[in-house]
């Protein structure tokens, strides 16, 4: 065997590894698909009765095929979500919600995974592939004052029950965005469509108090994005670690989800790179404080440039002592 002839040997077993990785990631959307589609045969499809406890039990085990998956799995919309940015001093918690196309082998996106655990650059290209390839995603948001005015946790609640209710198809947004001089997809033009789309100025979801986007997103990020795609619904939702209060769609929250399920790793993807990029903006309004390199977290840099310079309307009151 030629050098050559190796070196393709190793790329494609390092394929069917990842495959069969990403197999094993969607062993909770394989139980979701068969539970859904039994209970649909019984009650006409009124939702999954399997219990939150036995799903992360039997999860992992089930051993239904992937053509099964494809099968069982049409029709049914499997929600995964995630947020990031809950324990920075400054800047929005933004949660990511995206249903995965996973009937159609053509649309299966491969090496997702926890978006800490992956580069920047393979996380900007996954989020380029799940916005052109995913049934729906969903962004939202809540902003310092919100944070300081409801706590983190609530203000997480909120930002997910916003990125569900925000679910559409984006793939025309990838049309849309603007490009390098390569032909490659510039991601900051991405995810400001991606924004501007989702979260207008006053944006609010389901009775939620409303929070102008002015607070939340730098004001470069707004223009007037027409809305191309209705809102679409999931038949069920799987939470990084979470339930979500306040929702009527049947959820399970599992721990360490996000390098556990394909849909909560693209909930994470879309809300790490979307949180990312808003930071990028902010530091070039506030270049002294260092957004781009900390993204707001309380580094000691951070700590030094808030000491000096005071704090912003993005810094959070109540995580700053």
């Amino acid at each position: 065997m030629t050098r050559k002839e190796e070196a393709l040997a190793r790329k494609a077993a390092r394929l069917e590894a990842e495959k069969e990785r990403t197999f094993q990631m969607q062993s909770f959307e394989r139980e979701i698909c068969a539970q859904q589609s039994a209970a649909g045969l019984q009650q006409g499809g009124s939702g999954v009765q399997q219990s939150s406890a036995g799903l992360q039990q039997g999860g992992a085990g089930v051993q239904q095929s992937s053509a099964g998956l494809q099968q069982g799995g049409a029709g049914v919309l499997i929600c995964g979500i995630d947020e990031a940015g809950r324990g920075p001093f400054a800047g929005p918690v933004v949660a990511g919600a995206v249903i995965l196309n996973l009937s159609d082998p053509e649309k299966e996106i491969l090496y997702l995974n926890d978006s800490k655990k992956l580069s920047e650059k393979r996380r900007e290209s996954l989020y380029i592939e799940i916005l052109q390839k995913a049934i729906a995603v969903g962004i939202g948001y809540s902003g310092a004052g919100t944070i300081d005015q409801i706590n983190i946790l609530q203000a997480t609640y909120r930002a997910m029950r916003m990125a569900i209710a925000n679910l559409r198809n984006t793939a025309f947004l990838t049309d849309k965005a603007a490009r390098h001089e390569d032909g490659s997809i510039d991601v900051h033009d991405l995810v400001r469509r991606l924004v501007l789309f989702e979260l207008p100025d006053s944006a609010s979801s389901g009775g939620e108090a409303s929070e102008s986007s002015a607070a939340v997103v730098p004001e470069k990020f707004k223009d007037n994005e027409s809305s191309e795609s209705a809102a679409i619904v999931p038949d069920y939702i799987l939470a990084d670690a979470v339930h979500i209060p306040d929702i009527r769609i049947p959820q399970t929250g599992i721990i360490k989800g996000d390098a556990k399920s394909v849909s909560i790793a693209a909930g994470s993807i879309i809300a790490k790179v979307t949180r990312d990029h808003i930071m990028y903006e902010y530091d070039k309004l506030y270049p002294q404080y260092g957004f781009a390199s900390h993204k707001g977290y309380g580094t000691a840099a951070h700590r030094e440039a808030i000491r000096q310079y005071g704090m912003l309307s993005i810094h959070r009151r109540s995580f700053i002592h």
